[in-house]
This record gives structure tokens, sequence and C-alpha cells, in this order.
């Protein structure tokens, strides 16, 4: 055999093996490992032949110049080249995550506003409609700071992508260096540097005697199952927490296919050189990183039901200081419920949830960036050999036993069927046991999303007031897991049913026997006392008691300490609170709303000291209270308000609650009327004319608010601060017989008249039909119809009212 001949048939078996190993050698995540050597092999020996034409051309001054359109169009064509026909979809993908990234990390900062501006409640309750919980201030610094990070990676992603010419000149001078550094140095093979997992998984390959190919399979399932676990968890989240059946049946279903996409990943056997499968796979990992949260929250934004052009008259209309304005008490307590809990997931609470989110985006991070790097070396590869080919000059075909695109074919052939057999042969078992470990888990998973949905709503489909149930495993189960009991009748047509309600004390109490329960709702419903079983409900998060004729508070209620929102009104009936157990809050540390009104016979209040998170307070309609719990601790109060507390003579000390945006003291309050705040002792102002009878008639006292509340008191005006002369008596204008069933007859919006004053119809503070005479209502409705917001008006009833 002549020279060349010998010298075309080593270039040919040198180009079969640099291409199979190129198309064969990458997998999901590894780069060539081969095709180094092979090219600095190919180099020294290339070096020998021909002059390297890779270096730069000097270009003549005659020669023309391209213009900006061949630029673009060669620019578009290489990156083509690169990333294929998912190089454009990859850089949206990446714009995208580092978008939602960014926005989480306002979210970490801002999470209240983001909300109210997504739900559009920013004017409702002080912008606190949400009242979401707050986490500790180095976790929001340390979330924010590492998200923000995170958002920087995924945009490098695309700089990397689209400045990837000068990544491929940087590997390439990178490569020539190691390869001339490596041709006189011998590398100790057991001597491996595991610096990252892929270099501790060559260091047991070499240990454990592992091929390659194995070892990379189980180096896939190692990347995949941190991911699968987290989306897994995510999903039991929304089991448990009852999410509408939608969200839950679609992220089963798009689990249940990442599972089985990670089964046939583990053990394909089709080679993959442009990583299609792989990119296609990441990127419907992000789905679920970034697209399913969107998702969850588009889904609540559509779903969730409030008139807020309705609400909004009332706020422009009725005073501060009665719940009618608390925004959140009108809205679906499940709908509530539901998206706090969604919302919630996106920030960062515990030191836990920041370490593992922040861990699989530093892997799908790792990932994505190994996937573009191994594309742009692949290019590289494919580019030397065109070059290396292109300096060789052929032999005559008739010397040739065969042309070079047949060895190429052939090369390609046989080490696919080489491949297939090693695969379909010696490890073929842990494949198919690794990929059948991800079938069966993804099964199983799905299986049990599916049946928990269904046994939950088949136990729980007698309890009409079980609005969100908890998905359990529930089959042959005799107790409904509950989560939200809603029992509201918000406007009671008759006197009757208002002072007599109907007693759902039965139905709490064997909705509340699973343990399960987070929110109880009650409204115009009777609970004389609260059941024992609402004891095993530890995770109990809201109780709202509205109108519900409950004589005492059982002292076990201090073991509540998830609770976080906690509202009891009473009336002027003969069954109304007595007593409120002393050191119910100790044990409430994630506590931030509390509404007590309507409790004319309480003389004492629980210390507030440890409600370290408290941000609302109302004590309202609180005649007996000997004095006003101190405020010591509150730094986090944002809302306060004292409505008729006649017998306290004074005001705790105002200077801890430094987070004070809203204050008021309003109606017959002791502090307005007897010289405290005013410094002048006031007996002639309506709220404050002595009444007879009174069981604690208010006196003057020469005790006097410090230098320090006063200037605090200053900062808001005469309407919230002791407007004495506010001609309306909360205890004369409490619905009676005669004011509901005699002049209002169980009809809304009705025209009345009380004591010569013109008045309406309307349930205020979710009493029965009653008449109003105050006119902020009668102003509210007339807003009400002006606008065509609310329910709509009745010709017949409401013409005065200006309805057409």
């Amino acid at each position: 055999m002549s020279a060349g001949q010998h010298g075309d048939s080593t270039d040919e078996n040198d180009t079969s093996r640099g291409v199979a190993d190129l198309v064969l050698g990458t997998d999901d995540v590894t780069v060539i490992e081969n095709a180094r050597s092979d090219h600095i092999h190919r180099s020294r020996r290339g070096s020998d032949k021909v002059q390297s034409c890779t270096g730069p051309v000097s270009r003549t001054s005659l020669a023309p110049r391209p213009s900006v359109t061949e630029l673009v169009i060669a620019e578009v064509t290489t990156f083509y080249d690169v990333f294929g026909f998912l190089g454009v979809p990859m850089i949206i993908v990446f714009a995208l995550s580092a978008i939602w990234t960014f926005t989480l990390a306002y979210i970490q900062v801002h999470a209240t506003e983001m909300a109210n501006s997504v739900m559009n409640t920013t004017n409702f309750d002080n912008g606190d409609f949400w009242l979401l919980p707050r986490p500790d201030d180095s976790i929001v610094i340390s979330s924010a700071v590492i998200l923000s990070l995170f958002g920087i990676g995924y945009a490098s992603l695309i700089l990397i992508m689209l400045l990837f010419a000068r990544f491929d000149h940087n590997v390439t001078n990178s490569d020539t260096s190691d390869g001339a550094k490596s041709v006189g140095t011998a590398v100790d093979p057991h001597a491996v540097k595991c610096k990252t997992l892929h270099g501790i998984m060559a260091w047991l390959s070499q240990k454990c005697n592992i091929p390659k190919d194995i070892r990379d399979h189980y180096y896939t399932a190692v990347l995949d199952l941190p991911k699968l676990i987290f989306q897994t968890t995510t999903l039991t989240t929304y089991l448990s927490r009852g999410f509408p059946t939608p969200i839950v049946y679609l992220y089963s279903v798009l689990l249940l296919f990442n599972w089985f996409v990670a089964c046939y990943r583990s053990q394909r056997y089709v080679v993959d050189p442009n990583l299609i499968i792989a990119r296609l796979y990441y990127t419907y990992d992000l789905f679920f990183a970034v697209f399913a949260p969107l998702v969850v929250l588009i889904y609540f934004i559509q779903t969730f039901k409030f008139d807020r052009g309705e609400f909004a008259t009332k706020t422009e209309t009725i005073q501060g200081g009665s719940y009618d304005t608390v925004a959140r008490l009108f809205g679906d307590p499940a709908q509530i419920s539901s998206f706090c809990n969604a919302f919630h997931y996106l920030q960062f609470s515990s030191g836990d949830s920041l370490f593992f989110k922040s861990a699989l985006n530093l892997l799908s991070l790792y990932k994505w960036r190994k996937i573009i790097m191994t594309l742009i070396h692949n290019h590289r590869e494919r580019r030397l050999e065109r070059e290396r080919k292109a300096q060789v000059q052929p032999l005559p075909s008739e010397n040739k036993p065969h042309d070079r695109a047949q060895s190429f074919k052939e090369a390609i052939v046989k080490k696919i069927e080489a491949t297939t057999r090693a695969k379909l042969g010696k490890h073929f078992v842990p494949k198919i046991l690794l990929s059948l470990i991800f079938f069966v888990a993804g099964s199983a998973i799905f299986v049990y999303s599916i049946g928990s949905v269904r046994s939950s709503h088949a136990v729980c489909s007698k309890f009409d007031k079980c609005v969100v149930t908890s998905y359990q495993w529930s089959f042959g189960a005799t107790h409904c897991p509950c989560i939200v009991f809603a029992d509201r009748q918000k406007a009671p047509r008759t006197y009757a049913e208002w002072t007599d309600p109907e007693d759902t004390t039965s139905t709490l109490a064997e909705l509340a026997y699973a343990g399960e329960l987070r929110i109880v709702q009650i409204i115009n419903r009777a609970v004389p006392e609260l059941p024992e079983e609402l004891r095993n409900c530890h995770h109990l998060e809201q109780i709202i008691l509205v109108y519900t004729k409950t004589l005492r508070l059982p002292e076990w209620m201090s073991e509540f300490s998830q609770l976080e929102y906690f509202h009891l009104e009473g009336d002027y009936t003969s069954k109304r609170l007595q007593i409120v157990p002393a050191g119910i809050f100790d044990n409430m540390p994630r506590l931030t709303f509390i509404h007590f009104g309507g409790i004319p016979d309480v003389e004492e209040f629980p210390s507030l000291s440890s409600l370290r998170t408290l941000r609302y307070l109302t004590l309202a309609i609180v005649s007996s209270l000997k004095e006003i719990p101190s405020f010591e601790g509150l730094s986090k109060l944002t809302f306060l308000n004292i409505v008729q507390a006649t017998r306290a003579k004074t005001l705790p000390a105002l200077t801890p609650l430094v987070s004070l945006k809203s204050l008021g003291l309003r109606y017959r309050t002791g502090v307005c009327c007897n010289g405290y705040v005013t410094g002048t002792c006031d007996t002639t102002s309506f709220q404050c004319v002595p009444k007879t009878g009174e069981k604690y008639p208010m006196t003057c006292t020469t005790d006097r608010v410090s230098d320090a509340d006063k200037a605090i008191l200053n900062m808001y005006d005469d309407t919230e601060i002791c407007p004495n002369s506010f001609a309306y008596d909360l205890e004369s204008a409490a619905p009676t017989e005669y004011t509901s069933d005699v002049l209002c007859g169980s009809v809304l919006y009705k025209e009345c008249n009380l004591n010569g004053v013109q008045g309406i119809c309307y349930n205020t503070r979710m009493m029965v039909i009653s008449c109003v005479t105050q006119p902020a209502y009668i102003k509210m409705r007339q807003l009400q119809i002006e606008r065509r917001v609310g329910e709509l008006c009745n010709v017949t009833v409401e013409a005065w009212l200006g309805c057409k």
C-alpha cells in the first residue's frame, strides 16, 4: 500500500471514529469525552501535512465588505446550526424564566402590594385584604437576593446562546491549550478530582467498575429525582389544601407525564446527538417552575367573585369603625383561602423552603448551561472536522475501496449496533429496573391524587356547609376531612330568625372530628358553646363567629397556635359573650387579626403582649371593659379601632405602635368624654350625655394623655378621634321586632320612618333587616343604583332612591 493510500485510510478511520463519537458520545447533559483527545491527535498529525487555515485571514482593501443583511443572515444561519429549531424557543423560555424569577424576588419584598395589584383589592381593608403572612426580614432579604441572582443566571444563558461564537472561540483556545499541556503529561486515571456531581459519578464508576453508559443513566436519574420529588410535594400540598379540582387534575396529569418521560429517558436506546429530547424535557420542567404557578394565579383571578364596585360604595359612605367596611368578611371564604394558599406558596417563609427551591433553581441552571455548552462544543467539533477534511487531498475514486459518505454511514451503523447490543445485553436489567421505579412511582402518585379527590368528595357530599375539602385517600372513611366550614346567613329576614337562629353546633362537631378544619365561619347561626371536637383541629387558622349566641370561650382555645384571624361579634340580646379566658392569646404567635365586638358584658380582656404579628385590632361595644389591654409588643399593628369603651378611663401608651396607619376612637368612649384626650370633661355632646340607668356611667378624670401619645392622636382628623357630636346611638339603634318586622317586613331598601326620621330597610353589620336612620346607608344605595353595581334595583320598592 502506498503512503498516500495509507494516509487516506487512516484519515477515514479517524473520520469514522470522530463522527461516531460526536454523534453517540453525548447524552442528555454530558459533553463528548473523546472528541477533545481525538482533535488534539488530529491537530498534531495535521500540522505536519498542511498549514492550518483556522487562523485569522487578512482582508485586502479591495475585498468587498459584507452588508448588514449578509452579516445578520450569517449569524442566524450559524445560530441555527448550533441550536437547531429549538434555539429561539429556548431563548423565549429563558427570558420568561428570568422575568418570573425577578417577579418572585419582588414578591418576597412586596407580597401584599403584588397580591392587591393582581386581584384589584388595593382600596379595601387599608390594603390588607389578604392578610398574607410576613416572614422574618432575614428570610425576605435572603430570598430576594438569591432569586435575583437566579434571574441573572437565566439571563446569562441567553447571552451565552447569543454570543456563542465568543464562547466557541474560548473553548477552542482552551482545548488547544489543554491539549498542548497534555501532550507531554501522563494523566493518572486514578487521580480523579470530584469537583462536581458528574465528577463524583466518574470517580465511583472507576472504583466500582461501572460502565460509562450505565453511569450516565444513573447520573441522569440523580438529576431528575429532586425536581420530581419537589413537584410531587407541590401536588400533595394542592391536595391537602383542597385546591380547585381543575387545578389538581391538570397538575396530576402533567406530573404523570413528567414521571413517564423520566422513565423513558432512564432506559431509552435512541441516540440524541442534538439533545432534542433533553431540551424538550427540561423546558417542560420549567413549566412546573414558572408557568404552573402562573396558571394557578390566573385561575384564581378569573374565578374570584367579589363585587368591588358595590363594596366601594360602602367605603365611600359608611363611617369607619363598622365592620360593614371590612371587605374580607364579605368575600367567599373558600376563594380567599385558596388564593392565600396559592400566593403564599410563592413566598419563601422559612429557611427550608428557601434552601430547597434554591437548590432546584441551581440544578436547573446547571443542566441548561451544560446543554448549551455541549451544543456549542459539538458545533465546534463538526466545524473542525470539516476544516480538517478540506485540508486533505482525496485520492482518485478508483483507488478507494469506499467513498467517504459510505464510510461515514458504515461507521455510524456499526457504532449504533455495538452500543445497542451492549444496552440490550449485559446492562439491560439495571435500566429496566430504574425505569420501572419511575413508572410505578408516577402511576401510584396519579392514582392516589385522583382517588383522593373522588373519595373525599364522596364522604363529604352530604355536608353542604363544607365548602373546601382536604383531598385524602378516604375510601372506607366515615368522617369528612373538611378544611373550610362556612354556614352564613348574611341577611336574616325576620326578627325571630335573628334572635333564635338555627343551631349548627352538631354539624360543626362532626366536621371537626377529622381534625382538618382550618377555617370556621359562622354568621347568624347558633353555637352556644364551641364543641370539644374542635380541639382536634390543631391547624385552625381562622375563627369567625358573628351573632352565634356564644356565651363563653373554652380555655383550650389557647392551643390554636396556628390561628391567624379571630372575629367574634355579639349583639344587644341576652345571649352574648360573658367572659374571655385569661391567657387565651398567649400561644398564638401568628395571630394577625382580632375583632371583638358586641360584648358589653365582658369586664376583662386578655393580654396582647405576645401577639408580635398582630396587624388589626378592634374592640367595639365593650361598655363594661375596665381597661384597654396594653399595646406593648404590638410593633406590627397598623389598624386600631376602639368603639364605645364607656368604662375605661385611660388609654394604654400608644408609642409602641410604631407601624400604626389607622386609628379610631368612636361613639360613646370614656376617654373622649372624661377629659383624658381633650383636656376638658364633656357632658353635653351627643355621645357624652349621661344616660339614666347606665351600668357604668362616665365620670370626669384628672388623668391626661401624655405628650407623645397626644402627638400621635393629632395625626388623625376629628372624624376618627372622638367625634362626640355624631348623633347616633348604637344601643338604641339595635334591631327590634318593631323596626324589623313592622317597619320593613323583610324587604331590603324599602323606605321607612323611625321617630320622624327617614330611614332605609337594610341589614347593617349583617344583622336582621331593620330600619336604619343613618343617612350614610341611604347614600350608599343611591350610589349603587347610579353606578349600576350590586343588586338590581326594584322600581316598586326603590323608586324613592332613584331607581327607574
